[in-house]
């Protein structure tokens, strides 16, 4: 199995694609996040790998680098499964179209950003390298573009 991220101009361009032919009326397929509310989510993503924003707060077993390793690099995440982190969804939307172009906008700003410059911690998982980030950011986007069924 090949690993993704956002890095890959050819993996980012796919998922490009794929936001783009996201629109308001797109339907969860689990969980209870909404289109309002996932756009933001997305980017607040991006803003804290590139260390614009703090990160959130949650501690646990994948802190230890092999179950780390295991959920950024190996498993599949499951569907409606995991919980989203107190303030995970505290950015308000600015509009469909804004919130759109501003995740276009940091996902570049993040695949131009070189690895060594990523944040170097997670909350959840502890110290992070780049590659880390990379591989991570790229599967909670289509996490939750799969989500929406993009």
């Amino acid at each position: 199995m090949t690993v993704r991220s956002l890095h890959d101009d050819t993996a980012r361009a796919a998922l490009c694609v794929r936001i783009r032919s996201l629109t308001p009326r797109s339907v969860r397929q689990w969980g209870k996040m909404d289109t309002s509310q996932l756009l933001p989510h997305l980017a607040d993503g991006l803003r804290r790998a590139l260390g614009d924003h703090p990160p959130l707060k949650g501690i646990g077993m994948a802190r230890f680098a092999p179950i780390r390793y295991l959920m950024i690099h190996v498993c599949k995440w499951p569907r409606g499964k995991i919980q989203a982190p107190t303030g995970a969804f505290q950015t308000p939307s600015l509009g469909w179209e804004e919130d759109r172009a501003e995740l276009l906008r940091l996902m570049g700003e993040f695949a131009r950003t070189p690895l060594e410059r990523l944040r170097s911690t997670h909350k959840t998982f502890g110290k992070m390298s780049g590659r880390d980030w990379d591989v991570l950011t790229w599967k909670h986007l289509d996490h939750h573009l799969t989500q929406f069924g993009v």
